[in-house]
Formats: C-alpha cells, structure tokens, sequence
C-alpha cells in the first residue's frame, strides 16, 4: 500500500470528498440527473409501465389497422 493511499483512506474527510463529485462538474450533473430519473422512475414504475403498454397497444392496433 502506497504512502498517499494510506493517507487518502486514513483521512476519511478528505477521502469522501474526493470521491463524492460536486454538481457543478459535468460528470456530477450527469450523476445527479440519472438519480433524479431513477427516483422518479421508482415513483412511478407502474403508472410508466400502463402508458407503455396502452401506446404499445395502440400503436399496435394502429400498425394493424
């Protein structure tokens, strides 16, 4: 183990710090923003999954038609 990793893991402040990236970096909205989906998402699974089967439905019958 490397002098700098154990510094890094023996300060768990600094280490979290690191780790967590600020929000205004790009990658940090982008994790941010898929959090955010993924909690709504969660909310409305089954409400998602009704509209993607009745548009499946109707595009369906529509393609049929």
């Amino acid at each position: 183990m490397t002098a700098g990793g154990g510094k890094a893991f023996g300060n768990k402040g600094r280490w979290d710090k690191k780790q967590r990236p600020p929000t205004t970096t790009l990658a940090g909205q982008a994790f941010s923003a898929c959090s955010g989906v993924m909690e709504l998402g969660r909310a409305n699974f089954e409400f998602s999954v009704l509209l993607f089967y009745y548009l499946f439905k109707v595009v369906h019958w529509l393609l049929l038609e």
